[in-house]
């Protein structure tokens, strides 16, 4: 797994291979439905429950295609949004009554498998909002130096080793843990839960790579392993850290179809609800820089394909070889679960001549769905692809697309950010390879920012491509997130009186800036530093970029004087009120303050006096 990202080297070779041609409408005949599906179903779902009725069709190769769960028995996995003023027990008796299981429930939503025909019967339930398909996550793994490059030595040495704090991995799975433990990369006292019902051990080893990279930078901190599968599972993890007393969440894995990329939708609703409950939610940025696209529909040929360029409505991809599989997302800025302009996807592959189609998502969008198409093709001819946009009815929209395994031709690095990275209560971590720590560059497929609401993304880097365990090297954002949370947990342990708020403030206020001066869309705050300034403890601190000095742990009273090493007086401040902190803007009443050695003297009301030192490496307006 280590090199799933090799194709990067190859991707400009692989596009100049064949010249854009445009992609003919003659080329093949859509088989889209074009009657109005049920108001309870999703389009999705409707058409499953069309398929099914085919006598032609493989549904289990359908459902994959379509990323539609489904078991070798011929039951499916839905999702069912009830009314608040439904009656859950009756609909929890319904869905066993006809051999249904219910698989996890979360507020208004539940999940469940039951046999295809039995679905049907839903139809009509006045107590069911809606029955939608349910989409997994996606590791931000392309596939330990973190520990020095981050100066969580250095903490670790002084004894803030995450003692006292409560981390959880919430990830798709955790393969060969039970090896890791044995073979010490991850402590034995581990709790874990499975929210799946698959089992922890099994269809990923993701989850075990990202809990040895928190373990190393935090080797005291209570590790929780925490299964999930789907959106409603996610949401379950999440009660469960609130119940647990959890400190910090690490989730480097991403989500598509369940929002824009503005910081709305369920799963950012989920993260967002345990930031607000005190939880510091870590997550990857996302691994999209080359294979995220977005634009406005273009069609000047009135052929109702999208133009990515002047000359082509492909968007290729490259080689995919046979045996690989290939997902893309495709979606649109409509509201979600009210979109009535009706975009279809398609995938198409060079023949050696001409573009043909290959396999499409042509659900309906007439006012009660989400603007979203997706698949997942099991590719069976090795050759060069490409993706297909055609907009079947309605207006024009702003335009995104998303795939896991590829690159696109024609990518956009910018808005990149995968979901819940975009919620304002997350803290979204790109990835600096530790070969360029800590000035960058940014690893090329790292996922950059703006948000789709235009906020800044992502918040800050931590270091990736490092040795592991588990996937030897470990590239992506996947390893970059638990890096931070760890971070987190030792900057944590060191304040046991901190609220997640000041650990966030203090990653970002000690990272160390990297590309445009000052927070940026690339790298956010910079690279992660763990620096614990603390009473009783006189640190070297070093200052850089343009950004403020932070004084943690200084209760209100308390004032901070700043001299120079010869004894010459600065500046003093104070703390004004219950925050537990002092910034200094590395100036005094003249202007900005030179470089060099500070001593600061942090005298508490109560008259007990703690001396700190400060090295400013350069001055704040420097150029």
């Amino acid at each position: 797994m280590k090199r799933l990202y090799l194709f990067i080297l190859c991707i400009p070779f692989l596009f100049a291979e064949i010249p854009d041609i445009t992609f003919s409408s003659n080329s093949f005949q859509s088989t889209k439905n074009k009657q109005k599906h049920s108001t309870i179903f999703t389009s999705s779902v409707q058409a499953v429950l069309s398929a099914s009725k085919a006598s032609n069709i493989n549904m289990s190769q359908y459902a994959r295609a379509h990323v539609f769960p489904m078991k070798s028995d011929g039951k499916i996995t839905v999702v069912a949004k009830i009314h608040t003023t439904a009656n859950s027990d009756r609909i929890r008796r319904t869905i066993r009554d006809r051999s249904g299981r219910i698989i996890a429930e979360y507020r208004q939503y539940v999940e469940f498998e039951i046999p295809i025909e039995e679905l049907r019967s839903f139809e009509g339930d006045i107590d069911i909002q809606r029955i939608a398909q349910p989409f997994h996550p996606y590791p931000h793994a392309i596939t330990g130096e973190e520990v020095s490059l981050t100066k969580a030595n250095r903490a670790q040495m002084n004894g803030y080793n995450g003692q006292g704090i409560k981390v959880a991995i919430i990830d798709g799975g955790f393969i060969n843990n039970a090896q890791a433990i044995a073979a010490g990369e991850l402590p034995e006292n581990i709790i874990s839960y499975d929210f799946s019902g698959n089992g922890l051990d099994t269809d990923s080893i993701h989850g075990t790579a990202v809990a040895e990279v928190v373990h190393d930078m935090a080797p005291y901190a209570q590790l929780y392993l925490l299964k999930i599968r789907t959106a409603v599972q996610l949401g379950q993890a999440k009660d469960y850290c609130k119940r647990n007393g959890i400190n910090i969440i690490n989730h480097s894995m991403g989500w598509f179809g369940y929002g824009w990329g503005d910081g709305k939708g369920l799963i950012c609703d989920i993260a967002n609800d345990a930031y607000n409950n005190g939880i510091l939610w870590v997550n990857s940025a996302g691994n999209n820089a080359l294979s995220h696209w977005q634009g406005d529909y273009s069609d000047p040929n009135a052929d109702s394909f999208n133009e990515f360029s002047a000359s082509a409505n492909i968007n290729r991809v490259g080689v995919c070889e046979s045996g690989s599989t290939l997902t893309v997302f495709l979606t649109w800025n409509d509201p979600w679960g009210a979109s009535s302009n009706d975009y279809d996807l398609f995938l198409v592959r060079w023949t050696g001549s001409s573009w043909a189609f290959q396999a499409a998502s042509e659900y309906t969008q007439n006012g009660n769905d989400d603007p979203v198409e997706a698949f997942g093709v099991d590719i069976a001819t090795t050759a060069d692809y490409g993706i297909v946009i055609k907009k079947h009815s309605g207006a024009a929209r702003s335009l995104q697309l998303f795939c896991y395994e590829n690159a696109f031709k024609y990518a956009k690095a910018e808005q990149s950010i995968s979901q819940p990275a975009d919620a304002t209560g997350v803290l979204a971590v790109g990835a600096i390879a530790f070969s360029n720590w800590p000035a960058g560059a940014i690893e090329i497929f790292s996922s950059q920012g703006p948000t789709q609401d235009n906020r800044k993304k992502p918040d800050i880097c931590g270091v990736d491509f490092i040795t592991n365990y588990i996937y030897g090297d470990f590239p992506g954002t996947s390893c970059a997130a638990p890096c931070v949370a760890g971070a987190a947990a030792v900057i944590w342990s060191a304040y046991q009186n901190c609220i997640a708020k000041d650990v966030w403030n203090s990653l970002q206020h000690s990272a160390i800036d990297a590309g445009a001066a000052g927070f940026d869309n690339q790298y956010g705050a910079g690279a992660v530093d763990v620096v614990i300034v603390r009473r009783l403890s006189a640190i070297n601190n070093a200052y850089r970029g343009t950004g403020d000095v932070i004084f943690d742990m200084v209760p209100k009273g308390g004032v901070v004087s700043i001299f120079t090493v010869s004894g010459k007086y600065v500046t003093s401040l104070a703390a004004m009120d219950d925050s537990y902190r002092i910034i200094w803007n590395v100036c005094n009443s003249s202007g900005p303050v030179a470089p060099g050695m500070y001593y600061c003297i942090i005298k508490e009301p109560g008259g007990k006096t703690t001396t700190t030192r400060l090295m400013i490496t350069r001055s704040r307006y420097s150029q």
